[in-house]
C-alpha cells in the first residue's frame, strides 16, 4: 500500500484534522489564562450588617432604630485605585415613633435620606455622603394599633435598584475598613398608605452614628 501524500485526499483530510486540533488546543490554552484574570477584575463581596442608631424626629419624638444594610464592594483593590460601594438598607422605626405618628393621623411616610456618611479607615476622601447631593428616596408604612410594631423604612424605595456611593480612592496596602456615620432624612407623614392621601406634617430625622463601632465593608488593598 502506498503511504498517504499530503497532496492526496486522505492527506488533506489528515492535515485539516491536525490543524483543527492545534487551533482548539490554542483556544483552550488562551481561555485557561484569560478567564481567571477577567473574573478577578469583576469579583465583589456582599455583606449585610445590622446596627443601632438614635433618631430625633421632631413631633414624633426620639427613638432607637435598627438599620440593616447590605453593601456590595470590590473583593480587593490596588493602591490608588478608585472604587465604589453599592448598597440598600431597611430601617426599623421605634414603636414609640410609630405610635406618635399614628396619633397624628398618619398611615405612611415618604421623603428623602439627605445624609448617610460612609467613613473609610484608609481611602480618600475619609468620608463620603452616600446619599449624594440630591438625596435618596425613602419611605414605608406605619403599623398602628392594636399592636404598634416597628415599621420599616426602605432606602432606596422598596423594589428600586441599589444606590451607589461616590468614588473612594484606595490608600496604601492593607485593609480599608468602611463604617457608617450620621444618618439624616426629611420625611412627610401621609394620611394614606404608600405616601398617598393628605400630607399631615414634615419632620426632619437627625440620627446619630452607630452606638458601637461597626464595619460594613472590609476591602483588601494589595
Amino acid at each position: 500500500m502506498r503511504p498517504w501524500s499530503i497532496y492526496s485526499p486522505q492527506g488533506r483530510l489528515r492535515r485539516v484534522i491536525f490543524s483543527t486540533a492545534l487551533l482548539g488546543s490554542a483556544m483552550v490554552t488562551v481561555g485557561a489564562f484569560s478567564l481567571p484574570a477577567h473574573a478577578s477584575a469583576d469579583a465583589t463581596k456582599s455583606k449585610t450588617t445590622a446596627y443601632s442608631i438614635s433618631c430625633q424626629a421632631g413631633i414624633v419624638g426620639t427613638g432607637s432604630e435598627t438599620v440593616t444594610a447590605t453593601n456590595v464592594y470590590p473583593a480587593s483593590v490596588l493602591p490608588g485605585a478608585k472604587f465604589t460601594i453599592s448598597w440598600h438598607s431597611v430601617t426599623a422605626v421605634s414603636k414609640t415613633q410609630d405610635e406618635a405618628a399614628w396619633a397624628l393621623g398618619a398611615r405612611s411616610f415618604k421623603g428623602k435620606v439627605t445624609t448617610i456618611d460612609y467613613n473609610s479607615s484608609d481611602a480618600t476622601p475619609k468620608s463620603v455622603n452616600v446619599a449624594g447631593t440630591k438625596g435618596i428616596p425613602t419611605g414605608g408604612n406605619l403599623i398602628g394599633p392594636p399592636n404598634y410594631g416597628m415599621p420599616l423604612i426602605y432606602t432606596p424605595l422598596k423594589g428600586s435598584p441599589n444606590a451607589v456611593t461616590p468614588s473612594f480612592t484606595a490608600g496604601k496596602k492593607g485593609t480599608d475598613n468602611v463604617s457608617p456615620g450620621v444618618d439624616d432624612a426629611t420625611l412627610t407623614l401621609y394620611s394614606g398608605t404608600n405616601g398617598t392621601g393628605t400630607a399631615i406634617a414634615t419632620v426632619t430625622a437627625n440620627c446619630s452614628a452607630p452606638s458601637k463601632p461597626t464595619i460594613i465593608a472590609a476591602i483588601p488593598v494589595s
